[in-house]
């Protein structure tokens, strides 16, 4: 309950979703925190990604990650698929809904290369959905 609060808090805050913004590929080349968290991702031209999280007060846990953004379709589709271990081989299926040009929410579903596509979900949970912001430099 109380995440689903804080992701309608964030809907509010920057005024609903914004329909009218559409990223282009290179929009999500920059780097993005988890709202409620400690997990960065960085983005960069080559479809290559790293996922940092702060595993405990003295120590941060860092996968590297080929990425697909695609900002055309239906849904904005991003699938992560991790490259170092513990989680190397996983991918996740997600779509992207941006509610402001600073801040996206983020749902995916969990899944291995020779599943293909078919769990990607057809829809946000905005219940389930993790909200990023940019993080500006």
């Amino acid at each position: 309950m109380a995440k689903l609060l804080s992701t309608l808090g964030l809907l509010l805050l920057f005024g609903c979703t914004q329909k009218d913004f559409q990223p282009d590929k290179e929009y999500i080349q920059q780097r993005w925190r988890a709202v409620q968290g400690t997990q960065f991702f960085e983005f960069y031209s080559d479809s290559k990604a790293r996922m940092i999280t702060l595993a405990s007060a003295t120590k941060l846990d860092t996968y590297d990650i080929d990425y697909k953004f695609e900002p055309d379709s239906a849904l904005i589709q991003l699938d992560l698929m991790f490259n170092t271990m513990p989680l190397k081989g996983l991918n996740l299926f997600g779509v992207v809904e941006f509610t402001h040009p600073d801040t996206f929410l983020y749902y995916s579903e969990k899944g291995f290369p020779e599943m293909g596509e078919k769990y990607r979900p057809n829809r946000m949970d905005y219940v389930k959905a993790i909200p990023y912001v940019r993080v500006k430099e």
